[in-house]
């Protein structure tokens, strides 16, 4: 599974919805309760990944998770200057451990093996894993499949290793704006390139400017309005959570069409923190909101 998402949602791109960190969790513990599965490995590539786990996913429930970014911070696409004229072909993360899947014999090397190279190779973020960790010990093959290796002879090794200092890699979430970036500076589409990169600026500062605004009426005083714009802390009420990112979707900004929004899902987190009263933070974004819709 891969994506751009916020702290604590998972938005599947350009699609008509999102999952959030409590749909998330009852799932997995629905399906531990009923017997669905022995052990489950769950790799995630997403902006503030282990905002979807950190604090949640228990250990007694045997699910191994990985993700390619920590609570606050975005991961990187790579292979991003090609000849394709494609923006990026693949995530860092998730291009690193399917290249080591490819290059190793999957049936000896275990999955804590396998975070603990792919956490070196991934240099922009943080892998972080939750969970069970002890699955850590159990070979990579039990859980990716088991397929003959074409690749383990030294000559690969120093191609993946050449390949791997020789890729690019842009932030996920401005891959679309350094491509447009990009074409900028080599003279392309210049008229309709420019128009693109100043529509994208203009929607990511009004976006900013919803959350403000939203901050502004329902907290007083300068230093606490500024410390829930900023802070990013663990998710705790999960309901709460689930509730306003959900009225947030519905009543603001339509989240998988300006998915520059789930930059800001944490102040969300931190009102519900504040205030523990969902219905108090949906009534604010009534009125904050009213007429956003019609730009968004």
């Amino acid at each position: 599974m891969t994506a751009s998402k916020p702290p604590p949602t998972y938005s599947y791109c350009r699609c008509s919805f999102f999952l959030t960190a409590k749909q998330l969790h009852d799932t997995l513990k629905d399906m531990h309760g009923n017997h669905k599965y022995r052990q489950l490995v769950f790799y995630l590539e997403a902006c503030e990944g282990g905002s979807m786990f950190r604090g949640i996913l228990e250990d007694d429930i045997n699910v191994y998770a990985v993700t390619s970014a920590n609570y606050n911070e975005f991961p990187y696409g790579t292979y991003c200057e090609n000849d394709s004229n494609i923006p990026c072909f693949g995530d860092e993360f998730s291009v690193n451990w399917m290249e080591d899947s490819d290059r190793q014999d999957v049936t000896l090397e275990t999955l804590g093996e396998q975070f603990e190279l792919v956490k070196g190779l991934t240099v922009h973020s943080h892998v972080r894993r939750y969970g069970n960790v002890s699955i850590g010990d159990e070979p990579v093959s039990w859980f990716h499949g088991f397929h003959k290796n074409m690749l383990r002879t030294s000559e690969s090794s120093t191609k993946f290793n050449e390949s791997h200092h020789h890729r690019s890699s842009w932030p996920s979430r401005d891959v679309k704006l350094m491509q447009l970036q990009k074409m900028k500076l080599l003279g392309l589409h210049s008229a309709a390139v420019n128009h693109e990169i100043s529509r994208i600026q203009e929607n990511r500062r009004r976006i900013e400017e919803v959350f403000a605004s939203l901050v502004n009426q329902l907290v007083s005083g300068q230093n606490t309005r500024r410390q829930v714009l900023k802070e990013r802390s663990s998710l705790k009420n999960l309901d709460c959570h689930d509730d306003v990112v959900r009225a947030f979707d519905s009543i603001c900004i339509d989240i998988n069409k300006h998915d520059y929004a789930l930059k800001y899902m944490y102040v969300l987190n931190n009102l519900c923190t504040k205030f523990n009263d969902s219905a108090k933070i949906i009534k604010a974004m009534r009125t904050t909101c009213s007429g956003t819709r019609a730009y968004f």
